[in-house]
């Protein structure tokens, strides 16, 4: 196995976990903390249009990454929306609305945009907001933390402009994660795959590892800059989340005496 191969299943299996973390987390911050702010009756109305505006970047990423997709793949779009909606299962911070229900295979794709493009958006975000060289090789843990801790000295958080370039990491890392909806073919289309690639596999012995060989160099190294904007955008989440569930708190216990 080359070495560009070895550096593909360290980089996908940290991506995987980096993945994993943050739909935890969007659970957590976006649909038990949020939907916890919009539950107390005195601000409920308010807290949700706080939380939209401070996810609106996001929110707008989200929806761009549909439409381009659909546009791509020749969906017609009907309308798109940046602005929250209550429905019965909580809020929607947006959505698009195609003409018609693709086939699974294009849905697939339209759902997983908001991923790619989120990523993309937020690699060019650290490394402009910052002035910061993306690493474009794998880290792994030690190396992570060192870059982490050179990039913390490109960070001044007495400057408007930074906590700007933050907020805009917040809302778009915090949204790129696919909802339900987006989500609804990836098992039909997950299963298909993984069928032809075992058929492939039989047939010719062209397995993972040959597919990965294929692969150009400048792909791995996006991947790579991606992982290291995600990682840095799970880090702030970790910080933050703490001081949510104290606000919730405080503002639910206000609003139960109030009553």
């Amino acid at each position: 196995m080359n070495e560009a191969v070895t550096e593909w299943y360290f980089s996908l299996g940290w991506l995987i976990t980096i993945l994993v973390a943050f739909y935890l987390l969007k659970n957590l911050v976006l649909e038990f903390i949020g939907q916890a702010l919009i539950s107390i009756p005195i601000i409920g109305s308010l807290a949700m249009w706080i939380l939209a505006l401070i996810l609106l970047p996001g929110t707008v990423v989200h929806e761009i990454s549909h439409f381009v997709a659909a546009t791509f793949l020749f969906v017609k779009v009907n309308k798109i929306n940046f602005w929250p909606q209550k429905t019965d299962k909580g809020v929607a911070l947006g959505h698009i609305l195609p003409a018609k229900k693709p086939d699974p295979f294009r849905d697939a794709l339209i759902g997983v945009a908001p991923l790619i493009g989120g990523s993309a958006v937020l690699v060019i975000i650290v490394a402009l907001g910052f002035r910061f060289p993306m690493p474009t090789y794998f880290l792994g843990a030690p190396h992570l933390a060192t870059e982490l801790s050179t990039l913390r000295t490109h960070i001044d958080l007495h400057s408007a402009r930074d906590l700007v370039v933050l907020w805009l990491l917040f809302s778009i890392g915090n949204t790129l994660f696919p909802s339900k909806a987006d989500t609804r073919a990836w098992l039909l289309v997950g299963v298909l795959v993984a069928a032809l690639a075992g058929a492939l596999w039989y047939f010719t012995r062209i397995g993972p590892s040959d597919l990965l060989a294929r692969l150009p160099l400048s792909l791995l190294e996006a991947v790579n800059m991606a992982i290291f904007a995600l990682t840095l955008v799970l880090i702030l989440d970790l910080i933050l989340v703490m001081p949510l569930f104290i606000i919730v708190w405080g503002l639910g216990a206000l609003a139960g005496r109030r009553k």
